[in-house]
């Protein structure tokens, strides 16, 4: 495994740490039930997880995106949706 791919597998874990227990749990029994098929796979292709891992990876902790998130809502203001 190169260094890249550890790289690759930090950043989808930091991806996913945010999900709910039950999700995690769902994607350890997919990737046990995959690595339990006996097939020699010698080189993983983890370019798959680019197009999910860039498209968040802003440099920001998830602290500071926190905090972006709750300086941007709009307290007391209410939408208005027109009748269909």
């Amino acid at each position: 495994m190169t260094e890249e791919d550890l790289k690759q597998a930090e950043r989808f874990a930091r991806m996913i740490s945010p999900c709910q227990k039950e999700v995690k749990l769902a994607l350890i029994n997919k990737l046990s039930a995959d690595l339990l098929k006996g097939e020699e796979k010698d080189d993983v292709d983890m370019s798959i997880f680019d197009g999910l891992s860039n498209s968040w990876d802003d440099g920001l902790s998830v602290e500071e995106e926190t905090e972006k998130i709750r300086a941007a809502r709009v307290q007391g203001v209410s939408r208005m949706i027109g009748t269909l």
